[in-house]
């Protein structure tokens, strides 16, 4: 009588375990028409081209946003030497300006000297004149 149980038991057993895969795959099957898949294929190589072409498009686009960035780099590099550029010429024009505020008070002080020596001569001449007048007038006058 065991054997017969244990024949038994197997055979429940392979019977139970043939219906775990119909069990587990409850998958519904569809069906589709040639022309519902010619046009599934046509999406998915339309989808395919879309892809290949953003694909190429962001290639580009990364390479360009490495060009800018590059570019953004020297152009600060060159904005920090530029700014150095200034703030040396503005020492400079500093120190150009302080020379030409020298210079014209050294030229002005230079022009007062000169109508101070163009008086000094003006009245010497005026009073030779008064002397050479006056001795021409007492030479004169002797005669």
């Amino acid at each position: 009588m065991s054997r017969i149980i244990r024949v038994l038991c197997c055979t429940l057993l392979v019977a139970c375990l043939s219906f775990i895969p119909a069990l587990c795959s409850a998958e519904q099957l569809y069906q589709i028409t040639e022309t519902e898949l010619e046009q599934l294929d046509r999406n998915l190589t339309e989808l395919r081209n879309i892809n290949d072409r953003q694909r190429t498009e962001s290639a580009t686009l990364r390479k360009q946003l490495a060009a800018s960035q590059t570019q953004l780099t020297e152009a600060g590099k060159q904005s920090q030497m530029l700014k150095a550029q200034l703030g040396a010429l503005k020492l400079t024009l500093e120190g150009q300006e302080q020379s030409l505020q020298n210079a014209n008070r050294l030229l002005q002080q230079y022009e007062q000297e000169e109508r101070s020596k163009l008086r000094k001569i003006k009245s010497q001449r005026n009073i030779a004149y008064v002397i050479a007048a006056a001795c021409v007038y007492f030479a004169v006058r002797k005669m």
